[in-house]
């Protein structure tokens, strides 16, 4: 048995388009049969995070990040609560178990939202 996909959006307020990503990311995993924990704005503290990544098969975020080429360790997704700390990043990133049927995946980061 596979776990339910997480979607976090907009934890800081300011992404509104980032609100309407998720409710497509939340629509497309439903249809390939996945429970979907949605877990947006204020409510995306790394405790509820990291507590809704456990069982989750998959994480999609729709939140910004920060980049930091001379400080690696202080890169990172921004959660409600501030940068998600070092170590936290690479637990929500390893890969999942495999789905019955793999969607397409589509990674892309667009300009002014790091």
């Amino acid at each position: 048995m596979r776990g339910p996909a997480l979607v976090v959006d907009d934890p800081t307020l300011d992404l509104p388009i980032g609100r309407a990503e998720a409710d497509a990311a939340t629509r497309r995993l439903s249809e390939y049969g996945l429970d979907v924990v949605r877990v947006s704005g204020p409510d995306a503290t790394l405790p509820r995070v990291t507590q809704a990544a456990a069982p989750a098969s998959l994480v999609h975020m729709a939140a910004h990040d920060r980049a930091d080429p001379f400080q690696p360790e202080r890169c990172g997704l921004v959660l409600s609560t501030g940068p998600l700390p070092p170590g936290i990043a690479e637990l929500l990133a390893e890969p999942p178990a495999p789905l019955a049927a793999d969607p397409p995946t589509v990674v892309e980061r667009r300009a002014g939202e790091i």
